[in-house]
């Protein structure tokens, strides 16, 4: 069998020595890694974590900065989409006392 290659260009350093540490365990040249399922340490979990969040920073990335009017416009329109229509609050400040005498 021909070696093959897998381009992890990008990946953070964590996920390429996950990735070393699987294929040497399905080879045999390693201790096998933990099922998917199976009950983790804590420390497992929190090099598990690690891992996700170093593969979602490398994903995506960082949004360009808003200027303030853009800023205001997403605001409006989240406003707009979230509003309850037909709705009346009392926010006085005599309703927030009444009944305190």
């Amino acid at each position: 069998m021909s070696p093959q290659t897998i381009d992890v260009t990008g990946l953070p350093e964590a996920v390429v020595a996950h990735l070393r540490a699987l294929v040497d365990s399905i080879r045999g040249d390693a201790p096998p890694v933990p099922r998917w399922d199976a009950p983790l340490t804590t420390e497992q979990l929190a090099e598990r974590e690690r891992i996700r969040l170093a593969v979602m920073d490398a994903a995506r990335p960082p949004a360009p900065p808003l200027t303030p009017e853009e800023w205001i416009a997403a605001q409006r329109e989240f406003i707009a989409k979230h509003a309850v229509h037909g709705v009346v609050v009392d926010d006085s400040r005599e309703s927030f006392y009444e009944g305190r005498e």
